[in-house]
């Protein structure tokens, strides 16, 4: 039996002063405990394991880096997402993590336990993650008490946290961030933003232009991919209603942005479309890529995905559709930002499948909705005037 969740904090309420409310202003009280020792020589980070949680623990980073200068600052990371980070300044060495099992979790311990660090920051809340640094052997271990690794004794220092209904009313950039405070570093900047080298625009340019796409054209990308799971997805035929008009207002070109398994969502968003799209599905970009092919872009739409957090790290105009998730966990210190949501009486689920099998929260929002918020973006952020080209027109299969 599904049962209704209370005490949930409403979504901000626009006012004349703050059209795009949200947290941007001062962070949450958190009750944090400084952590004894220190000052900390050498320390290992294990990063989060999902796209966006990596991007929105870059304020993390950077706050230990602006803290400990003078430090080693490694990360333990998984291979497919390091190149998220590859290129940022906050950290020294990256070792890719790939263990499975008891196995290949004591062995990586064991590595892990040559390199000797004095300080451990755990980021996500798996047991795992707890456990092969326990078995490295590295004090002190800080991380929030969660999953049974404060019963284990997995961590030597951690963090309480408060939910209401089973939510935390923490935003993840905060939450990554309370950790680095636990430590002994300064309050820092919750902004989020890319380091994007001469190199890497470069490769984005050739990318677009490969594809047909002017230096002086506008961009316009959709991302409608959802790897959590179906509940976070929205109607094909909504995206291509959606992405059609928005390449007639604003003479732009659709960049339908796709990671690996999302390949059918993006064909069938093409083939409802009368402008001829990019679909990256037929060569999915690498994410180092993408954070400079998204910087091109005049606005993204996109689900509550991993690449909406990538125009957050570039400065691009952002609409997400949001479904069965709890708002707060992504605001961060970005003006740029709009959102559309159904709030039912059983939001929010966080369920990668509607647990009711109506899936309402994304079926009843309409396209009309999510254009009145990329309308309300390109109001406040308007776009630069369009090149004289003559590929600066979107192009259409039907006339």
């Amino acid at each position: 039996m599904f049962i209704r969740k209370r005490g949930i904090p409403p979504p901000p309420v626009p006012t004349e002063e703050d059209p795009l409310p949200g947290l941007r202003g001062d962070p949450p009280e958190l009750e944090i405990t400084p952590v004894p020792g220190g000052p900390f020589r050498n320390i290992l980070i294990r990063m989060p394991n999902w796209v966006g949680d990596v991007v929105m623990a870059l304020p993390a980073l950077r706050s230990l880096r602006d803290s400990h200068p003078d430090s080693r600052i490694t990360i333990l990371i998984k291979p497919r997402l390091y190149p998220i980070v590859e290129g940022e300044p906050y950290f020294d060495e990256w070792i890719p993590f790939r263990a499975k099992g008891l196995r290949e979790l004591w062995r990586a311990g064991r590595d892990l336990a040559r390199r000797r660090f004095d300080l451990a920051l755990i980021l996500p809340n798996s047991v795992s993650s707890a456990l092969v640094v326990t078995l490295a052997g590295i004090r002190p271990r800080v991380g929030y008490n969660l999953e049974w690794r404060g019963a284990l004794r997995l961590l030597t220092h951690t963090l309480p946290v408060r939910k209401v209904s089973g939510l935390r009313r923490i935003p993840m950039v905060d939450y990554y961030l309370a950790l680095t405070y636990a430590v002994g570093c300064r309050k820092a900047s919750r902004r989020i933003w890319f380091q994007i080298s001469e190199e890497l625009g470069g490769r984005a340019d050739r990318f677009l232009s490969d594809a047909g796409v002017g230096l002086k054209e506008r961009v316009i990308g959709i991302s409608p991919g959802a790897a959590f799971g179906r509940s976070k997805q929205w109607r094909s035929d909504y995206f291509a209603e959606v992405a059609d008009t928005l390449a007639r207002k604003y003479r732009a070109r659709i960049l339908l942005l796709c990671g690996p398994g999302e390949e059918r969502v993006a064909e069938d968003i093409e083939e409802s479309m009368e402008a001829v799209p990019i679909n990256t599905a037929r060569s999915i970009i690498p994410l180092d890529l993408l954070k400079s092919v998204v910087r091109r872009c005049l606005l993204l739409v996109t689900t509550d995905s991993g690449t909406r957090h990538f125009a957050t790290g570039s400065g691009v105009p952002l609409v997400t559709i949001l479904g069965p998730t709890f708002h707060i966990y992504t605001e961060t210190e970005y003006e740029k930002y709009d959102f559309v949501q159904n709030r039912l009486e059983c939001w929010p689920c966080h369920r990668p499948i509607c647990p009711l099998h109506h899936h309402r929260c994304m079926r009843d929002l309409t396209p009309d909705r999510v254009l009145e918020a990329c309308e309300r973006m390109m109001t406040r952020f308007p776009p630069r005037r369009a090149g004289s080209s003559p590929g600066s027109s979107p192009r259409f299969q039907k006339s």
